[in-house]
């Protein structure tokens, strides 16, 4: 038995793709119909990593609310999303966790996909690939 493999095949994988650095504010509705603040810290096309007061489990599903600056305008982005990868911070300071988006509505999707290009075509920082 090696303790390595079983543990890589137990921890979900990480979203692929460019990741982008932002600084946004979120509200964060749990299961247990909870509302909470939130600080979003990474866009991706998939998803969104955010810094949040607890940890939660792995598939469980979050809204999620948070406001996107576009064409001068506060836009307001909901989505349905699932956690997909959760660590507890090491100085018990919350959790970092990644939400994958599974539901968002046709015009705010547009929306986010317009921000990331605009990302992308300034060079933004990318954090990972």
């Amino acid at each position: 038995m090696n303790f390595n493999n079983d543990l890589k095949a137990k921890t979900p994988a990480r979203m692929k793709g460019a990741r982008y650095m932002v600084n946004w504010r979120a509200r964060v509705m749990t299961q247990d119909r909870k509302i909470s603040e939130g600080h979003i810290y990474e866009l991706l096309q998939s998803g969104v990593s955010i810094l949040y007061s607890r940890a939660l489990p792995i598939n469980s599903p979050v809204n999620i609310e948070f406001y996107v600056n576009y064409k001068n305008e506060q836009v307001r982005i909901r989505a349905k999303t699932r956690v997909n990868y959760c660590m507890v911070r090491s100085n018990n300071d919350g959790a970092e966790i990644e939400l994958k988006f599974t539901e968002i509505a046709q015009q705010e999707r547009h929306t986010l996909n317009n921000v990331l290009q605009i990302f992308v075509n300034a060079k933004e920082f990318s954090l990972k690939k």
